[in-house]
């Protein structure tokens, strides 16, 4: 379904993209939890770390297997 209305270039570019939103969220998430004064929170590094992981698999899912 995406093959119809995307072509090679502009699927890399997208999947670029959620690569680079999934760094931010990783960057974010390690600041978040290490300078932050509260005790780390195991549910709130799950749930990033899962969100990072979900946009890097998206990422990798719309790039052409060619």
């Amino acid at each position: 379904m995406v093959e119809i209305f995307l072509t090679k270039k502009r699927r890399e570019f997208i999947a670029n993209r959620f690569g680079d939103v999934g760094n931010a969220v990783l960057i974010a998430l390690v600041i978040g939890e290490f300078v932050s004064s509260e005790q780390f929170n195991f549910l709130r590094f799950s749930v990033g770390l899962g969100i990072a992981i979900a946009f890097y698999a998206f990422g990798a899912i719309i790039i052409p297997k060619e």
